[in-house]
């Protein structure tokens, strides 16, 4: 039964929008054809969306000689290349090819992908690092999990380090993890939750002698896929989910990296970090967490973290939500991988639907910005499209369908490079079961990915969704499996399938580059990316 647009905002605490009925999203000149902020058509606030500039209020092409001023290049070392192509190219060590031979199902773990050079989601070196469910709670000293799975073909010798003293010491294996396999490494106490400030041995090591997938799963909420350290870049903005407090984790893949730190708030005091929000830098060496609090509720986002690209780090960003238990978290992509075009779906906590399940995405802009929701008619979208930003900043967008099987996907086109982040949440238990989740950009997809179906809950099997370019076939483990929802094209071009499958290791590989997410009862997370 259909739930009214304002039961559905209380449910979730939050006071009702003014909701917009189609006609009201449209402005005189789309009823008439025109879409605004596109080619020939009216600009929105001085923004056009896809490239192209304002002149005289009309959106127009952007003259050839001035393309180089109107791209996404913010420094000889951090530029981001936003053509048809989408390449992004930063250094040897951080590169990121989409080209049509990149998005083949050898970008990751297929033949080629060895510990020599590994790529995307899979790889043989991660780091993960616990972070905090709520200031001294009880609640920190429950497991941080760190989940590794094995696509194959070999087997792989896996193990857990810490570094103390400038010594790497082993805490969990090697243990073998025969191919098509997963393992999870459990780690209790608060021993290892990163307070504010920069910290010896707090990140956790994890290497394997053979191409893996890695994820953290939090102690009550909250999970990221691990990206491998040969993907990890050197200039980040911070973006998150905000709900009561923010904090920000830097980890060093090398020592002697020196870590450019510019404040968007206030930060608390730490070890190497000074109060305030005064730019400062920080010495750190492998194995060492650099922890970035807020002192009160509040946001992180916009920060930027710098190093080089010899000398690259990871970035993981984690937010407390409403309820006691609730967290989210990310580890993010870099600034070069931000990209205009975006596939926002959710991962639901639960299915069968739940009744007045919904979904939100934050858009992150690093300048003024337009973005433009392409949804499906039955699909509310507040506060409508297009969407200005102008300054730079992030919008939250809400999405609600009542109509199963769509659950509030979209296909989102930013004016600039953008980051998104998405969420879920149930009616059933609004506070509780949330799940977040990075977007990966349409240029970073892959064919083949690893995804381990952990036995995380009973009551709650895991969701696998599944977003790829309509007509194409994927496959787990060369098996065509029944989804839980009926499949659909949600925009042109663009479909999506959500499964839920028996705990165990899946690969899940497509004859063309497919978004892949994975959900528990209170987390999402990526299934990888293409870097």
């Amino acid at each position: 039964m259909p739930v009214e647009p304002s039961k559905l905002w209380r449910s979730r605490g939050h006071s009702p929008p003014r909701s917009q009925s189609p006609s009201d999203e449209q402005s005189t000149e789309e009823s008439e054809g025109c879409q605004a902020g596109t080619l020939g058509c009216p600009c929105i606030e001085g923004l056009c969306l896809m490239g192209l500039m304002c002149e005289e209020g009309i959106c127009v092409e952007a003259e050839a000689d001035t393309s180089d001023e109107s791209s996404s290049d913010t420094s000889d070392e951090g530029s981001s290349d936003t053509s048809d192509e989408g390449s992004s190219d930063t250094s040897d060590e951080s590169s990121s090819d989409t080209s049509d031979e990149s998005s083949e199902s050898t970008t990751t773990g297929g033949e080629g992908n060895t510990c020599d050079a590994p790529n995307g989601a899979f790889g043989c070196e991660f780091q993960a690092v616990k972070l905090p469910v709520r200031d001294g709670s009880y609640l920190d000293t429950w497991s941080l999990d760190i989940v590794v799975g094995n696509p194959g073909p070999d087997d792989a010798e896996v193990e857990v380090e810490v570094r103390q003293g400038g010594v790497w010491t082993t805490i969990h294996g090697p243990l073998l993890v025969p191919a098509g396999e997963l393992y999870t490494f459990y780690n209790y106490g608060n021993e290892d939750l990163v307070p504010p400030g920069l910290h010896e041995g707090l990140a956790y090591r994890v290497r394997s002698t053979a191409p893996i997938v890695a994820h953290q799963i939090g102690a009550t909420q909250g999970a990221t896929n691990l990206m491998p350290s040969a993907t990890w870049g050197w200039d980040y903005l911070s973006v998150d989910f905000t709900e009561l407090r923010n904090m920000v984790v830097v980890l060093a893949k090398t020592d002697s990296t020196t870590v450019l730190i510019q404040p968007s708030q206030d930060l608390t005091a730490g070890p190497e970090v000074p109060a305030g929000s005064a730019p400062f830098q920080v010495l750190m060496d492998e194995g060492d967490a650099l922890a970035l609090y807020r002192p009160q509720a509040g946001s992180l986002q916009g920060m930027a973290i710098t190093s080089d690209p010899n000398h690259p780090v990871a970035v993981l960003t984690s937010s407390y939500g409403t309820h006691f238990a609730a967290n989210s978290q990310e580890q993010l992509l870099d600034r070069a991988h931000m990209s205009t075009t975006h596939l926002a779906f959710t991962t639901p906590t639960k299915l069968p639907y739940a009744v007045g399940q919904s979904a939100s995405y934050r858009v992150y802009a690093p300048e003024p910005a337009l973005i433009n929701i392409d949804a499906p008619r039955e699909t509310q979208v507040i506060p409508g499209s297009p969407v200005a930003l102008a300054n730079p900043g992030s919008v939250e967008l809400y999405l609600g369908s009542w109509t199963e099987p769509q659950l509030g996907e979209a296909l989102l086109t930013t004016s600039v490079p953008t980051a998104l982040l998405t969420r879920s949440e149930a009616s059933f238990d609004p506070y509780f079961n949330t799940s977040s989740a990075l977007s990966v950009p349409p240029d970073l997809l892959a064919a083949r990915y690893g995804v381990p179906v952990v036995d995380d809950d009973p009551d709650f099997p895991q969701v696998v969704v599944v977003t790829y370019p309509t007509g194409s076939i994927h496959t787990f483990d060369g098996q065509v499996e029944a989804p839980a929802l009926e499949p659909h094209e949600f925009v042109d071009g663009w479909s999506i399938a959500r499964y839920v499958l028996p705990p165990g290791m899946y690969v899940l590989e497509s004859d063309e580059p497919v978004a892949a997410t994975i959900g528990g009862r209170s987390w999402a997370l990526s299934a990888g990316a293409a870097l």
